[in-house]
Protein backbone atom coordinates (compact mmCIF):
# COMPACT_ATOMS: atom_id res chain seq x y z
CA UNK A 1 0.00 0.00 0.00
CA UNK A 2 1.25 3.51 -0.80
CA UNK A 3 1.87 6.07 1.45
CA UNK A 4 -0.54 8.28 -0.49
CA UNK A 5 -3.47 5.63 -0.08
CA UNK A 6 -2.46 5.10 3.95
CA UNK A 7 -2.89 8.83 4.40
CA UNK A 8 -5.93 8.96 2.21
CA UNK A 9 -7.10 5.93 4.49
CA UNK A 10 -6.46 8.00 8.14
CA UNK A 11 -8.27 10.90 6.93
CA UNK A 12 -11.41 8.92 5.94
CA UNK A 13 -11.19 6.78 9.40
CA UNK A 14 -11.50 10.67 10.63
CA UNK A 15 -14.86 10.55 9.34
CA UNK A 16 -16.33 7.81 11.00
CA UNK A 17 -20.07 8.24 11.38
CA UNK A 18 -20.61 11.73 9.35
CA UNK A 19 -22.78 9.90 6.83
CA UNK A 20 -22.60 13.27 4.39
CA UNK A 21 -18.91 13.13 4.49
CA UNK A 22 -18.28 9.59 3.59
CA UNK A 23 -20.51 10.02 0.42
CA UNK A 24 -18.87 13.19 -0.32
CA UNK A 25 -15.24 11.38 -0.45
CA UNK A 26 -16.81 8.72 -2.66
CA UNK A 27 -17.51 11.16 -5.51
CA UNK A 28 -14.20 13.02 -4.46
CA UNK A 29 -11.37 10.61 -5.94
CA UNK A 30 -11.02 6.83 -6.55
CA UNK A 31 -8.54 6.97 -3.60
CA UNK A 32 -11.33 7.72 -1.21
CA UNK A 33 -13.90 5.55 -2.47
CA UNK A 34 -13.09 1.77 -1.17
CA UNK A 35 -12.60 3.22 2.76
CA UNK A 36 -15.35 4.91 2.45
CA UNK A 37 -17.63 2.59 1.38
CA UNK A 38 -16.23 0.45 4.31
CA UNK A 39 -17.29 3.06 6.99
CA UNK A 40 -20.59 3.59 4.69
CA UNK A 41 -22.01 0.22 5.02
CA UNK A 42 -20.67 -1.76 7.52
CA UNK A 43 -23.51 -0.79 9.45
CA UNK A 44 -27.06 -1.18 7.76
CA UNK A 45 -30.30 0.10 8.96
CA UNK A 46 -33.73 -0.34 7.83
CA UNK A 47 -36.79 1.56 9.28
CA UNK A 48 -40.35 1.40 9.07
CA UNK A 49 -41.25 4.15 6.23
CA UNK A 50 -41.60 7.67 7.10
CA UNK A 51 -44.88 9.32 5.89
CA UNK A 52 -43.01 11.48 3.36
CA UNK A 53 -40.93 7.99 2.00
CA UNK A 54 -37.94 9.02 3.47
CA UNK A 55 -35.74 6.90 4.96
CA UNK A 56 -33.77 3.29 3.48
CA UNK A 57 -35.37 1.24 1.60
CA UNK A 58 -34.38 -2.42 1.76
CA UNK A 59 -35.42 -2.38 -2.13
CA UNK A 60 -33.57 0.79 -2.92
CA UNK A 61 -30.22 -1.29 -1.01
CA UNK A 62 -31.17 -4.64 -2.83
CA UNK A 63 -30.98 -2.82 -6.26
CA UNK A 64 -27.48 -1.66 -5.38
CA UNK A 65 -26.32 -4.79 -4.07
CA UNK A 66 -27.41 -6.71 -7.32
CA UNK A 67 -25.48 -3.39 -8.96
CA UNK A 68 -22.15 -3.63 -6.95
CA UNK A 69 -21.90 -7.22 -5.20
CA UNK A 70 -19.14 -6.39 -3.71
CA UNK A 71 -21.06 -3.85 -1.35
CA UNK A 72 -22.88 -6.79 0.28
CA UNK A 73 -19.38 -8.33 1.81
CA UNK A 74 -18.71 -4.79 3.71
CA UNK A 75 -22.41 -5.08 5.79
CA UNK A 76 -21.49 -6.47 9.31
CA UNK A 77 -24.32 -5.28 11.40
CA UNK A 78 -27.99 -5.39 9.86
CA UNK A 79 -30.51 -3.76 12.58
CA UNK A 80 -33.97 -3.96 11.33
CA UNK A 81 -36.59 -1.39 13.18
CA UNK A 82 -39.98 -3.43 13.38
CA UNK A 83 -41.81 -0.14 14.68
CA UNK A 84 -40.60 3.47 15.92
CA UNK A 85 -42.79 5.49 18.73
CA UNK A 86 -43.65 8.82 17.61
CA UNK A 87 -43.75 11.27 20.61
CA UNK A 88 -44.63 14.92 20.76
CA UNK A 89 -43.09 17.57 22.85
CA UNK A 90 -44.86 16.38 26.20
CA UNK A 91 -43.56 12.60 25.06
CA UNK A 92 -47.06 11.74 24.34
CA UNK A 93 -48.55 8.89 21.55
CA UNK A 94 -49.27 10.70 18.98
CA UNK A 95 -53.05 9.66 18.05
CA UNK A 96 -52.03 8.66 14.47
CA UNK A 97 -49.22 5.38 14.47
CA UNK A 98 -50.54 4.03 11.27
CA UNK A 99 -46.90 4.33 9.16
CA UNK A 100 -44.99 3.38 12.24
CA UNK A 101 -46.68 -0.23 12.71
CA UNK A 102 -44.77 -3.35 12.02
CA UNK A 103 -46.75 -4.65 9.19
CA UNK A 104 -43.91 -3.11 6.78
CA UNK A 105 -42.07 -5.59 7.49
CA UNK A 106 -44.43 -8.58 6.33
CA UNK A 107 -45.25 -6.68 3.11
CA UNK A 108 -42.29 -6.18 1.82
CA UNK A 109 -40.42 -9.51 0.56
CA UNK A 110 -37.18 -7.90 -0.14
CA UNK A 111 -35.44 -8.22 3.04
CA UNK A 112 -36.12 -12.17 2.22
CA UNK A 113 -33.76 -12.10 -0.75
CA UNK A 114 -31.08 -9.48 1.01
CA UNK A 115 -30.10 -10.86 3.61
CA UNK A 116 -29.01 -14.13 2.54
CA UNK A 117 -26.63 -11.63 0.54
CA UNK A 118 -25.05 -10.62 3.82
CA UNK A 119 -22.08 -12.70 5.72
CA UNK A 120 -23.25 -10.68 9.39
CA UNK A 121 -21.31 -10.92 12.47
CA UNK A 122 -24.47 -8.94 14.16
CA UNK A 123 -28.31 -8.51 13.56
CA UNK A 124 -30.84 -6.67 15.75
CA UNK A 125 -34.51 -6.83 15.35
CA UNK A 126 -35.68 -4.39 17.68
CA UNK A 127 -38.42 -1.85 18.46
CA UNK A 128 -37.95 1.69 18.76
CA UNK A 129 -40.73 2.76 20.88
CA UNK A 130 -42.47 1.99 24.89
CA UNK A 131 -42.36 -0.73 26.21
CA UNK A 132 -45.97 -1.10 26.92
CA UNK A 133 -47.21 -0.94 23.13
CA UNK A 134 -47.46 -4.48 23.59
CA UNK A 135 -50.27 -4.40 21.07
CA UNK A 136 -47.60 -3.74 18.24
CA UNK A 137 -45.69 -6.72 18.88
CA UNK A 138 -44.70 -8.94 15.94
CA UNK A 139 -46.23 -12.40 15.24
CA UNK A 140 -43.40 -14.60 14.29
CA UNK A 141 -45.37 -16.89 12.91
CA UNK A 142 -46.84 -14.57 10.55
CA UNK A 143 -43.52 -13.45 9.00
CA UNK A 144 -43.68 -14.82 5.31
CA UNK A 145 -41.87 -18.45 5.42
CA UNK A 146 -38.95 -17.14 3.01
CA UNK A 147 -38.43 -13.79 5.41
CA UNK A 148 -38.10 -16.41 8.74
CA UNK A 149 -36.03 -18.90 6.57
CA UNK A 150 -34.02 -16.36 6.22
CA UNK A 151 -33.81 -14.75 10.09
CA UNK A 152 -33.24 -18.34 11.52
CA UNK A 153 -30.17 -18.97 9.28
CA UNK A 154 -28.42 -15.73 10.51
CA UNK A 155 -29.18 -16.72 14.34
CA UNK A 156 -27.16 -20.22 13.45
CA UNK A 157 -24.56 -18.97 10.89
CA UNK A 158 -21.26 -19.32 12.39
CA UNK A 159 -20.20 -16.01 11.47
CA UNK A 160 -22.53 -14.37 13.95
CA UNK A 161 -21.04 -12.56 16.87
CA UNK A 162 -24.21 -10.77 18.35
CA UNK A 163 -28.06 -10.31 17.77
CA UNK A 164 -30.90 -8.71 19.33
CA UNK A 165 -34.42 -9.81 19.61
CA UNK A 166 -37.31 -7.59 20.55
CA UNK A 167 -40.76 -7.38 19.94
CA UNK A 168 -41.88 -10.53 19.03
CA UNK A 169 -44.93 -13.41 19.59
CA UNK A 170 -43.85 -16.90 20.13
CA UNK A 171 -46.06 -19.83 19.90
CA UNK A 172 -43.86 -21.84 22.28
CA UNK A 173 -40.95 -21.42 24.88
CA UNK A 174 -39.16 -24.53 22.36
CA UNK A 175 -39.68 -22.24 19.30
CA UNK A 176 -37.65 -19.36 21.36
CA UNK A 177 -35.03 -21.69 22.21
CA UNK A 178 -34.34 -23.62 18.69
CA UNK A 179 -33.86 -20.00 17.19
CA UNK A 180 -30.59 -19.81 18.74
CA UNK A 181 -29.94 -23.51 19.02
CA UNK A 182 -26.99 -23.09 16.63
CA UNK A 183 -25.59 -20.13 17.34
CA UNK A 184 -22.22 -21.62 18.35
CA UNK A 185 -20.43 -18.81 17.87
CA UNK A 186 -22.64 -15.99 19.30
CA UNK A 187 -20.45 -13.46 21.89
CA UNK A 188 -23.86 -11.41 22.85
CA UNK A 189 -27.39 -11.90 22.70
CA UNK A 190 -30.11 -10.03 23.73
CA UNK A 191 -33.74 -11.07 24.01
CA UNK A 192 -36.59 -8.75 25.32
CA UNK A 193 -40.46 -8.02 24.98
CA UNK A 194 -40.94 -11.74 24.16
CA UNK A 195 -44.27 -12.92 24.16
CA UNK A 196 -45.71 -16.95 24.20
CA UNK A 197 -48.65 -18.03 22.65
CA UNK A 198 -48.33 -21.08 24.85
CA UNK A 199 -46.43 -21.68 28.13
CA UNK A 200 -45.85 -25.67 26.91
CA UNK A 201 -42.07 -25.88 28.52
CA UNK A 202 -41.95 -29.66 27.91
CA UNK A 203 -39.84 -29.44 25.81
CA UNK A 204 -38.47 -26.04 25.93
CA UNK A 205 -35.17 -26.63 24.67
CA UNK A 206 -34.18 -29.90 22.25
CA UNK A 207 -33.49 -33.26 24.01
CA UNK A 208 -29.85 -34.27 24.31
CA UNK A 209 -28.49 -31.52 22.89
CA UNK A 210 -25.89 -28.83 24.69
CA UNK A 211 -25.83 -25.53 23.35
CA UNK A 212 -22.32 -24.16 24.30
CA UNK A 213 -21.88 -20.37 22.75
CA UNK A 214 -19.21 -18.34 23.25
CA UNK A 215 -21.84 -15.80 25.01
CA UNK A 216 -19.20 -13.18 26.98
CA UNK A 217 -22.62 -10.90 26.92
CA UNK A 218 -26.26 -11.83 27.86
CA UNK A 219 -29.17 -9.63 28.85
CA UNK A 220 -32.54 -10.85 29.77
CA UNK A 221 -35.69 -8.82 30.06
CA UNK A 222 -39.17 -9.91 30.22
CA UNK A 223 -40.38 -6.38 31.33
CA UNK A 224 -43.67 -6.26 29.69
CA UNK A 225 -43.69 -9.35 28.66
CA UNK A 226 -43.91 -12.84 29.48
CA UNK A 227 -41.75 -14.44 31.62
CA UNK A 228 -38.77 -16.66 29.88
CA UNK A 229 -35.27 -15.97 31.65
CA UNK A 230 -35.91 -19.64 33.64
CA UNK A 231 -35.12 -21.16 30.44
CA UNK A 232 -31.66 -19.99 30.36
CA UNK A 233 -31.25 -22.23 33.69
CA UNK A 234 -31.60 -25.14 31.42
CA UNK A 235 -28.64 -27.28 32.25
CA UNK A 236 -27.87 -27.98 28.87
CA UNK A 237 -26.98 -24.87 28.09
CA UNK A 238 -23.43 -23.28 28.94
CA UNK A 239 -23.11 -19.83 30.41
CA UNK A 240 -19.65 -19.97 31.80
CA UNK A 241 -18.34 -17.54 29.73
CA UNK A 242 -20.61 -14.85 30.59
CA UNK A 243 -18.99 -11.72 31.62
CA UNK A 244 -21.30 -9.51 31.11
CA UNK A 245 -25.20 -10.45 32.33
CA UNK A 246 -28.13 -7.94 32.38
CA UNK A 247 -31.38 -8.85 33.62
CA UNK A 248 -34.44 -7.54 34.27
CA UNK A 249 -37.78 -8.55 35.37
CA UNK A 250 -41.43 -7.79 37.17
CA UNK A 251 -41.25 -10.13 39.10
CA UNK A 252 -39.45 -9.93 42.76
CA UNK A 253 -36.21 -12.05 42.42
CA UNK A 254 -37.09 -14.47 45.67
CA UNK A 255 -35.19 -17.65 46.79
CA UNK A 256 -37.05 -19.71 43.55
CA UNK A 257 -36.44 -17.00 41.10
CA UNK A 258 -35.21 -16.93 37.81
CA UNK A 259 -33.65 -13.37 37.86
CA UNK A 260 -32.02 -14.86 41.52
CA UNK A 261 -30.38 -18.18 39.67
CA UNK A 262 -29.72 -16.72 36.75
CA UNK A 263 -27.06 -14.42 38.84
CA UNK A 264 -24.90 -16.89 40.72
CA UNK A 265 -21.87 -17.71 40.69
CA UNK A 266 -22.80 -21.89 39.85
CA UNK A 267 -24.70 -20.30 36.40
CA UNK A 268 -22.48 -17.67 35.62
CA UNK A 269 -18.83 -18.13 37.30
CA UNK A 270 -17.52 -15.16 35.07
CA UNK A 271 -19.73 -12.40 35.60
CA UNK A 272 -17.52 -9.19 36.11
CA UNK A 273 -20.23 -6.75 35.26
CA UNK A 274 -23.58 -7.31 36.24
CA UNK A 275 -26.60 -4.94 36.26
CA UNK A 276 -29.95 -6.16 37.50
CA UNK A 277 -33.43 -4.73 37.77
CA UNK A 278 -34.46 -4.91 41.58
CA UNK A 279 -37.09 -2.78 42.57
CA UNK A 280 -37.31 -3.59 46.31
CA UNK A 281 -34.01 -3.13 48.41
CA UNK A 282 -35.07 -6.13 51.11
CA UNK A 283 -34.00 -7.93 47.83
CA UNK A 284 -30.67 -6.77 47.26
CA UNK A 285 -28.71 -9.62 49.84
CA UNK A 286 -29.52 -12.08 46.82
CA UNK A 287 -27.46 -10.16 44.73
CA UNK A 288 -23.67 -11.68 44.69
CA UNK A 289 -21.03 -9.51 45.45
CA UNK A 290 -18.09 -11.66 44.58
CA UNK A 291 -14.83 -10.36 44.66
CA UNK A 292 -13.88 -10.51 41.12
CA UNK A 293 -17.32 -8.09 40.17
CA UNK A 294 -16.01 -4.28 38.53
CA UNK A 295 -19.65 -2.87 37.95
CA UNK A 296 -22.61 -3.21 39.40
CA UNK A 297 -25.61 -1.65 38.15
CA UNK A 298 -29.07 -1.33 39.54
CA UNK A 299 -32.78 0.13 39.03
CA UNK A 300 -33.74 0.09 42.81
CA UNK A 301 -36.20 2.48 44.19
CA UNK A 302 -34.58 3.00 47.81
CA UNK A 303 -31.21 4.26 46.69
CA UNK A 304 -30.45 4.86 50.46
CA UNK A 305 -31.64 1.53 51.83
CA UNK A 306 -29.75 -0.08 48.15
CA UNK A 307 -26.34 1.94 49.37
CA UNK A 308 -25.99 1.19 52.80
CA UNK A 309 -26.90 -2.95 52.10
CA UNK A 310 -24.30 -2.90 49.41
CA UNK A 311 -21.78 -1.45 51.42
CA UNK A 312 -22.09 -3.82 54.15
CA UNK A 313 -22.05 -7.03 51.52
CA UNK A 314 -18.79 -6.74 49.66
CA UNK A 315 -15.26 -8.38 50.37
CA UNK A 316 -12.51 -6.90 51.41
CA UNK A 317 -11.07 -8.43 48.49
CA UNK A 318 -13.57 -6.24 46.56
CA UNK A 319 -12.01 -5.14 42.58
CA UNK A 320 -15.56 -3.04 42.19
CA UNK A 321 -14.58 -0.23 40.63
CA UNK A 322 -18.25 1.22 39.48
CA UNK A 323 -21.38 1.36 40.95
CA UNK A 324 -24.73 3.00 39.41
CA UNK A 325 -28.29 2.83 40.65
CA UNK A 326 -31.39 3.97 39.03
CA UNK A 327 -34.21 5.67 40.59
CA UNK A 328 -36.71 8.27 41.64
CA UNK A 329 -35.68 11.80 43.86
CA UNK A 330 -36.80 9.90 47.75
CA UNK A 331 -35.65 11.92 50.72
CA UNK A 332 -32.68 10.42 52.82
CA UNK A 333 -33.75 9.45 56.31
CA UNK A 334 -31.31 7.14 58.02
CA UNK A 335 -29.26 9.22 61.17
CA UNK A 336 -26.40 10.57 58.94
CA UNK A 337 -23.50 9.53 61.78
CA UNK A 338 -25.00 6.15 61.32
CA UNK A 339 -25.08 5.85 57.81
CA UNK A 340 -21.58 7.80 57.00
CA UNK A 341 -19.87 5.23 59.36
CA UNK A 342 -21.34 2.73 56.99
CA UNK A 343 -19.86 3.84 54.58
CA UNK A 344 -16.78 4.78 55.50
CA UNK A 345 -16.61 1.15 56.43
CA UNK A 346 -17.55 0.07 53.24
CA UNK A 347 -15.03 1.85 51.25
CA UNK A 348 -12.14 0.40 53.39
CA UNK A 349 -13.12 -2.88 51.73
CA UNK A 350 -13.80 -0.86 48.05
CA UNK A 351 -10.59 0.44 47.57
CA UNK A 352 -10.36 0.18 44.06
CA UNK A 353 -13.92 2.10 43.93
CA UNK A 354 -13.83 5.16 41.39
CA UNK A 355 -17.62 6.09 40.44
CA UNK A 356 -20.76 5.85 42.40
CA UNK A 357 -23.09 7.23 40.01
CA UNK A 358 -26.81 7.60 41.04
CA UNK A 359 -29.34 8.58 38.41
CA UNK A 360 -32.63 9.40 39.13
CA UNK A 361 -35.97 10.55 37.78
CA UNK A 362 -37.00 13.92 39.80
CA UNK A 363 -40.54 13.44 41.61
CA UNK A 364 -43.08 16.41 41.48
CA UNK A 365 -42.81 17.57 45.02
CA UNK A 366 -39.22 18.63 44.46
CA UNK A 367 -36.18 19.76 42.07
CA UNK A 368 -32.97 18.09 41.03
CA UNK A 369 -31.00 21.19 42.36
CA UNK A 370 -33.19 20.15 46.18
CA UNK A 371 -32.14 16.77 45.81
CA UNK A 372 -28.62 17.03 44.85
CA UNK A 373 -27.76 19.39 47.72
CA UNK A 374 -29.71 17.00 50.09
CA UNK A 375 -27.41 13.94 48.22
CA UNK A 376 -24.48 15.59 48.75
CA UNK A 377 -24.93 16.15 52.10
CA UNK A 378 -26.94 12.87 52.89
CA UNK A 379 -23.29 10.74 51.44
CA UNK A 380 -20.85 13.38 52.29
CA UNK A 381 -18.07 10.83 52.31
CA UNK A 382 -18.73 9.73 48.99
CA UNK A 383 -18.87 13.58 47.84
CA UNK A 384 -15.19 14.10 49.75
CA UNK A 385 -13.16 11.93 48.25
CA UNK A 386 -14.91 12.69 44.23
CA UNK A 387 -16.27 9.01 43.82
CA UNK A 388 -20.31 10.59 43.98
CA UNK A 389 -22.07 11.53 40.38
CA UNK A 390 -25.37 12.48 40.50
CA UNK A 391 -27.54 12.74 37.10
CA UNK A 392 -31.18 14.02 36.77
CA UNK A 393 -32.97 11.44 33.92
CA UNK A 394 -35.53 14.01 32.07
CA UNK A 395 -38.65 11.39 32.37
CA UNK A 396 -40.12 7.77 32.70
CA UNK A 397 -38.54 6.73 29.03
CA UNK A 398 -35.14 7.07 30.30
CA UNK A 399 -35.57 5.92 33.37
CA UNK A 400 -36.80 2.48 32.05
CA UNK A 401 -34.10 2.58 29.25
CA UNK A 402 -31.74 -0.12 29.29
CA UNK A 403 -34.51 -2.70 31.00
CA UNK A 404 -37.18 -2.97 28.66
Amino acid sequence: MSVLQELADLIVDNLEGDTASLKSCCLAARTFVQRSQIHLFQKVEFRPPAPDGSGNNPQKFYQSLILSPHLATLVQNLRIVTIVGHFGEDRAVDDDVQYYRPSWVTETGTLALLIPLLNLKHISIVQDCPGRWMQYTMDWSKIPRTLRLALTTVFASPSLESAEFQGFKISSPQELMLLFSKAASLKSLSISRVHLQSLDEATSWPESQRWEPKLTSLFLSDMWADSFGHLFLDSRIDLSRVSSLRVASRTSPGADGWKTKIIQPIVCPRVQHLAIHIPMPKDIPSIPTTSHLISLHLFVLGIEDALLSLFKSFPVDSRLEKLTLDGMTLPFRTDPGSRNSALESGLFRLSRLGMVEIKVLVRQNTTFSEWSDQARAALQCLEMRCLLQLTQLPDQLELDAGWH
